[in-house]
């Protein structure tokens, strides 16, 4: 079974009809537990995927972002992207979130206005993580 937040973010990109056949698909975060199998799903789906990571200077992850067709964020890195390095019209799934306790508040790894240029994107909190528990489900039923 694959790992349940990875499988619903595929779900939720299947769910809005988003192509990613042919797409240049940018996964911000290499973990074994969310990035890398987000990463093989969506190349096995046909997507032409770079993996972007800490590694990365600023410059070459802004590069990055700014040439994706769609930005698959999963770093748990608060701000590791900004939202005026997406290209416009791109898709966002905003997987990663990060506990602040002084705004006692989850925080996105994309900081700005994530609508001024994507054509979509999943809100942080609310949007893939509703979707464990039900991916879990199907896993184990």
């Amino acid at each position: 079974y694959a790992p349940v937040t990875p499988a619903g973010a595929v779900e939720l990109i299947k769910a809005y009809g988003v192509d990613v056949a042919g797409k240049h698909v940018l996964v911000v975060g290499r973990s074994p537990i969310v990035g890398s199998p987000v990463s093989r799903m969506l190349r096995d789906m046909g997507a032409a995927v770079t993996v972007g990571h800490r590694g990365l200077s600023t410059d070459a992850l802004k590069n990055l972002v700014g040439s994706a067709d769609i930005v698959v964020t999963c770093a748990g890195d608060p701000s590791a992207v900004h939202a005026d390095w997406l290209s416009d019209g791109c898709e966002v799934v905003n997987i990663g979130t990060t506990f602040c306790e002084d705004k006692d508040s989850l925080l996105s790894d994309v900081e700005g206005d994530i609508a001024a240029k994507a054509k979509r994107y999943s809100p942080v909190p609310g949007g893939v993580g509703p979707l464990s528990n039900p991916i879990l489900f199907r896993n184990v039923a």
